[in-house]
C-alpha cells in the first residue's frame, strides 16, 4: 500500500503555500483563474536544517521547514519550547520524526545523535584533550603560573580546568 501525503496550508500563508506531513511544501498560485501548483525549492542553513522562503504582498521570509510542518499539523508552538528532530536527523521533516519539546530535550536528543560539539571539536576550542590531560595530571605544587608557562597556555585556562568548570572529561 502506498503512503499518501496529507498537505495542510501554511500558517499566515492560506491560499498561497502548502505544506505536507512528509516535509515538503508547495507554492499554490491562480493563473488567470487556474491553480498552479509548484514545489518550493529547499535550501540548507549553515547549521545543516532545511529551509524555504515564502514570499506575500512583496515580503519575503525564510522559514525552516520543521516549524512549518509542526505548526500546521499539531499547532502553534508553544511557549519555551523547540521544533525537536527524531533520530531520522535534522533534515528529514517528516511529521512522524518532529515534535515541539523543551530545549533540554532538544539538547538530549542531539547528545544522543553525536552532534553535541565538545572538547576538540568544538569550534570554539583553544586546546586540545591532551594539553587538558597534561593540566589535570601536573602536581598540585605546582602553581597555575608554573603549569601554564610550561604548557603555552593561560593562567586562567589553567585554574579553570584544575576547578573542573572546563575540559571535565579530559
Amino acid at each position: 500500500m502506498r503512503y499518501r501525503e496529507t498537505w495542510k496550508p501554511v500558517a499566515g500563508y492560506e491560499g498561497y503555500y502548502e505544506v505536507s506531513d512528509a516535509g515538503r511544501v508547495r507554492s499554490i498560485r491562480t493563473n488567470f483563474g487556474n491553480p498552479r501548483i509548484r514545489g518550493l525549492r529547499q535550501s540548507t542553513t549553515h547549521d545543516g536544517y532545511r529551509r524555504v522562503c515564502l514570499s506575500k504582498d512583496n515580503k519575503k521570509r525564510h522559514a525552516h521547514v520543521a516549524h512549518l510542518v509542526l505548526e500546521a499539523f499539531v499547532g502553534p508552538r508553544p511557549a519555551g519550547m523547540q521544533a525537536c528532530h527524531g533520530p531520522a536527523g535534522k533534515t528529514q521533516n517528516s511529521l512522524s520524526n518532529l515534535r515541539w519539546d523543551t530545549p533540554e530535550a532538544n539538547y538530549q536528543d542531539r547528545a544522543r545523535d553525536g552532534n553535541v560539539k565538545a572538547g576538540d571539536s568544538h569550534p570554539m576550542a583553544k586546546i586540545t584533550t591532551a594539553v587538558a590531560r597534561k593540566v589535570k595530571q601536573s602536581p598540585s605544587s605546582l602553581t597555575a603560573r608554573q603549569v601554564a608557562e610550561k604548557l603555552g597556555v593561560s593562567i586562567h585556562t589553567v585554574r579553570m580546568i584544575r576547578q573542573g568548570r572546563i575540559w571535565r572529561k579530559a
